[in-house]
């Protein structure tokens, strides 16, 4: 994570997400859709967990205020929207014990 990010989180401003590649591609798609702009990746996981947090807002009827970050369009990442669409874009699983031994291995003693 960049600087800044590790700061926020550190500070307990944000949480990190993850999202599934295949989640966040139907993700653009509907954006795309609605509001007639492509979304870069970064931006389809931030429009993903945005869209979570609304549905779960609307759920328990809390009014809240929800930002998010939309940093940049995906005009470079036709080509990849294109092989979702033929379902040709895999969707890797990640585990989350190597994950974990990874993290312990860079963290501070």
């Amino acid at each position: 994570m960049a600087p800044a990010v590790s700061y926020l989180k550190e500070k307990e401003f944000n949480e990190p997400v993850g999202v599934e590649q295949n989640e966040c591609f139907h993700t653009g798609l509907l954006f795309a859709k609605t509001e007639g702009i492509i979304l870069a990746f970064e931006s389809a996981h931030s429009v993903n967990v945005t869209i979570d947090k609304v549905l779960k807002c609307k759920e328990r009827k809390e009014g809240k205020v929800i930002a998010f970050n939309l940093s940049e369009h995906g005009n470079f990442n036709l080509q990849a929207y294109k092989n979702y669409l033929s379902n040709k874009l895999n969707n890797p699983k990640f585990d989350s014990n190597l994950i974990e031994k990874s993290l312990k291995q860079i963290s501070p003693k």
